[in-house]
């Protein structure tokens, strides 16, 4: 996820071929300019055309100079980014993160059990608070079940329509973890489970540095929705997004 399909040319080769195209624009331009000023040369429309091909041979020479020295300026100023980025992920810990962004603290959670209606997940998933985040399941015995998104209620809603007569208002008294087995999870390409829930979130610690938290969610998933879960001495103390750390490293 983090290489690249686009092969870099080498900086040496990047020169060899500025100097090829450069040294042999100006052997053209002195090839023309010394026939035309042959005096022996009466040719109209030889000297019109190399009026022409003068300045277009000069444009071309300028474009891979301009190229050529600007694409090693990029470079450079990317690679410095790079440095600079990487410096600050090795640096900056979860728990300095929490204390940039004290929301991301206060994390929403619901328990839910055999009895939990899919209307009451929906009622919790609306909590403004989550901003249109996802919800944290606990089960009875206070294991996380995952993280249930907006996304994951439509495909519940779906699921049920396909395969009953039921209207809205009767899937919303359905029972939850009755309809919940086998919905696809949109953050790992996997499918829910009544017994297990999903494991669709990275699980971190206060201790750790921005960088692993983001080797640990891009290992979950490549989406960007994806969320990591700070545990503390076995509670929540946080829930932290690719968007934070990079805010975090590049202010």
């Amino acid at each position: 996820m983090n290489g690249s399909n686009n092969p870099k040319v080498p900086l040496t080769q990047r020169f060899i071929i500025a100097i090829a195209v450069i040294g042999g624009g100006f052997i053209m331009l002195s090839i023309l300019i010394g026939f035309s000023l042959n005096q022996s040369t009466n040719n109209t429309i030889f000297k019109d055309l190399t009026n022409l091909i003068i300045p277009l041979i000069g444009a071309w020479v300028g474009t891979v100079i301009a190229f050529y020295f600007g694409a090693e300026n990029l470079q450079k100023a990317q690679e410095t980014i790079d440095r600079l980025i990487r410096g600050r992920l090795r640096s900056k810990t979860i728990r300095e993160l929490l204390d940039e962004y004290p929301s991301a603290k206060n994390v929403i959670t619901m328990n839910i059990d055999d009895k939990t209606t899919i209307g009451e997940v929906k009622n919790e998933l609306g909590n403004p608070k989550l901003k249109g985040g996802p919800l944290v399941l606990i089960t009875e015995d206070d294991k996380i079940f995952g993280l249930f998104y907006h996304q994951h209620l439509t495909e519940l809603y779906n699921n049920i329509l396909a395969t009953s007569n039921n209207n809205i208002n009767a899937i919303l008294n359905c029972k939850f973890l009755d309809h919940i087995d086998g919905i696809q999870d949109f953050i790992t390409d996997g499918k829910w489970s009544k017994k297990e829930g999903i494991v669709n979130y990275a699980n971190l610690t206060l201790g750790m540095t921005l960088e692993t938290a983001r080797e640990l969610l891009e290992s979950i998933s490549d989406n960007a929705e994806v969320r990591g879960l700070v545990i503390e001495n076995g509670n929540i103390a946080g829930i932290i997004d690719h968007e934070m750390i990079y805010e975090s490293v590049i202010e």
